[in-house]
């Protein structure tokens, strides 16, 4: 029906712009290196004192959420049947070439209702042509639909019924811990928050599917289905306190950021001793070089003025502070980043299993998969925006930081 999932997600986004790196090789570390490095990581978060972590595509692949960048990812796939296609095309173009060299249209000598037939079986010949492609290139997915609709993961889960994974359940209590204190992700599925990870320490940079927000009095609402359209556009729902038009929560391409996760962001990542990337090829600006300012110190960080509801005082006591030794970076991830170089420990195995291990030396179990309900979260999870904000935001294209990018590549 109207449930969504990653492949459709992928198709509300505007085309054309660059989508990094795609379908690099995935790496399997040893048993024995995972845990010697999972040991490695388990007295950094023991000793750290403030602790971020970035959260990308490859923590909720476990849920049946395909991942973009990965081998078997949506755009990989995308990529690779592009070029197949472009291949088939220039074997099978409709011009035949002469003794001398020229191109020559084929003569057309059917009639309309002839030309129509041939053309439907043509249609049909390509999407088996690019079935039988899927099919060889990546043997572990299904296809699905017609042309447009590409692939899907043989365990792909609909956004609405996908279930937060044992990386979200172990973040949660980690946080309830306060071994770690603030959280950043770069995805829309929403299952940070239907975990039960508390709005005030929760950046979700790109938005979020479930969402939708009134542009004139700044109230979110929380939706039981995902919203099928992404870049702020106008949902047909109107808001029940002041009737103004609302809109999708989901960035496209060119969308601002929210401004204050980014200065959330900001503050956490400057302050932070010890910054866990968890999933994420760290390829989309500026959130990508966020996890940099991590290694740097710092006189002044000053905290944003305004908190947001239900902020934990004690995490938040001090607007302004000071970082006056580097702070250190991880990464997990099956594939290399470009900041693998500046990790303090790179760990290439599955985010779940890495923070299975961690869990397990912290003495803390990981509670069972919970999805909050929309009730209870339209109670505890909802902010008001500053409509003042919103309308700058819904009016400015992405910018980036000045100090945001650090790359020495």
């Amino acid at each position: 029906g109207g449930w969504m999932a990653d492949e459709d997600y992928n198709a509300l986004l505007s085309p054309g712009y660059s989508r990094g790196v795609c379908g690099k090789e995935e790496i399997h570390e040893e048993e024995a290196s995972v845990e010697q490095k999972v040991r490695q990581l388990v007295e950094m978060v023991r000793r750290a004192k403030h602790v971020v972590v970035f959260t990308g595509a490859g923590i909720s692949t476990s849920a049946g959420i395909a991942d973009f960048r990965g081998p078997q990812g949506v755009w990989t796939i995308e990529e690779k049947l592009k070029k197949k296609k472009k291949r088939i095309e220039e074997i099978s173009l409709h011009h035949t070439e002469d003794k001398s060299g020229k191109t020559t249209k084929r003569t057309k000598t059917k009639t309309k209702k002839d030309q129509k037939k041939v053309k439907e079986e043509e249609e049909e010949r390509e999407v088996d042509q690019e079935r039988e492609m899927i099919r060889e290139m990546f043997p572990e997915r299904s296809v699905i639909g017609d042309i447009k609709g590409l692939v899907s993961p043989k365990s792909n889960a609909r956004f609405e019924e996908a279930m937060p994974t044992k990386t979200h359940m172990a973040l949660l209590q980690l946080y309830r811990s306060n071994l770690i204190h603030f959280v950043v992700s770069q995805n829309v599925d929403g299952l940070h928050m239907f975990s039960g990870l508390p709005r005030s320490s929760l950046a979700e940079l790109h938005g979020n599917v479930f969402l939708e927000f009134c542009p004139e009095c700044g109230k979110e609402f929380v939706r039981q289905e995902a919203v099928r359209s992404v870049g702020f556009k106008k949902t047909g729902r109107m808001c029940d306190e002041c009737g103004g038009e609302l809109r999708d929560n989901t960035l496209d391409w060119l969308d601002a950021l929210p401004e204050r996760e980014l200065q959330l962001t900001d503050f956490h990542s400057k302050s932070a001793d010890l910054c866990i990337c968890l999933g994420s090829s760290l390829q989309v600006y500026p959130v990508c070089g966020m996890p940099l300012k991590t290694l740097r110190t710092y006189k002044h960080i000053q905290h944003p003025d305004e908190i947001s509801k239900g902020t934990d005082k004690k995490r938040h006591s001090l607007k302004t502070t000071s970082k006056t030794e580097p702070g250190k970076l991880v990464i997990v991830n099956l594939q290399t980043t470009r900041y693998d170089k500046r990790a303090s420990l790179v760990i290439h195995s599955t985010v779940d299993h890495v923070m299975e291990m961690l869990m397990g030396h912290l003495g803390l179990e990981i509670a069972p998969p919970q999805r909050l309900s929309v009730d209870l979260l339209s109670r505890d999870f909802v902010a008001r925006i500053d409509p003042v904000c919103l309308h700058q935001r819904l009016n400015t294209k992405q910018q980036f930081l000045d100090d945001t990018v650090d790359d020495d590549e």
